[in-house]
């Protein structure tokens, strides 16, 4: 890594700090067109009604959401078998330098989907029930303490996880990408035609693509 890459990864978490002081707060969902820190001061609900059940767009670089751990979740999905949730509560759509933390996502088939966004996708201390990130041009993602059934990467570089713990039947999942995972346990490791180190990470299966 460079010292601009390392500048870059930097610049986000002093770009939180220093926005944290002046966030806007989220009561509903909506989409995301500014640059800023937005907090949750509680749960959010994602309608049926809502087009195509996301909750928060992202489509502004330099976006941090702090859920302070509030959950946002599908109430459709309550009692009904994983495989029938939807909604996503995060969705980052050619975005860079975004980050989410202190989330808990319930009853949804996607918590954060990050799609060709570039440079920085960062997630920390949050409760993901599926996290995807698929895109050519996805470099240096960052997930760190944080609790998840499903991570899939495909097409992305430099990625890094770490004191990860996956929860039920979990799946870290890679195609065609490239990073390190560190410290975590996950219950099923599926690595594709991509360049992983995996460093104290405990899982009970392994299997290549």
């Amino acid at each position: 890594m460079d010292r601009k890459q390392k500048g870059l990864i930097a610049g986000m978490f002093v770009l939180f700090l220093a926005g944290s002081s002046s966030a806007e707060i989220l009561n509903q969902c909506k989409n995301i067109t500014q640059a800023g820190t937005y907090v949750l001061e509680s749960d959010l609900e994602i309608h049926p009604s809502s087009i195509n059940e996301v909750c928060f767009r992202v489509k502004a670089a330099d976006v941090w959401i702090d859920c302070q751990g509030h959950a946002i979740y599908y109430p459709p999905g309550i009692g009904k078998p994983a495989w029938k949730w939807k909604g996503i509560a995060v969705h980052v759509l050619n975005a860079k330098r975004v980050g989410v933390r202190n989330c808990r996502f319930g009853y949804l088939s996607q918590g954060i989907a990050a799609y060709e966004s570039d440079y920085g996708v960062y997630v920390s201390n949050s409760y993901l029930t599926r996290l995807d990130f698929t895109s050519k041009n996805s470099d240096y993602i960052t997930l760190a303490s944080s609790l998840f059934k499903t991570i899939q990467f495909h097409h992305s570089h430099n990625a890094r996880v770490s004191d990860m713990r996956g929860f039920g039947n979990s799946w870290f999942k890679s195609l065609d990408s490239s990073g390190h995972a560190a410290n975590s346990y996950v219950k099923k490791v599926k690595i594709g035609n991509s360049s992983w180190t995996l460093e104290n990470v405990f899982f009970e299966e392994y299997e290549e693509w």
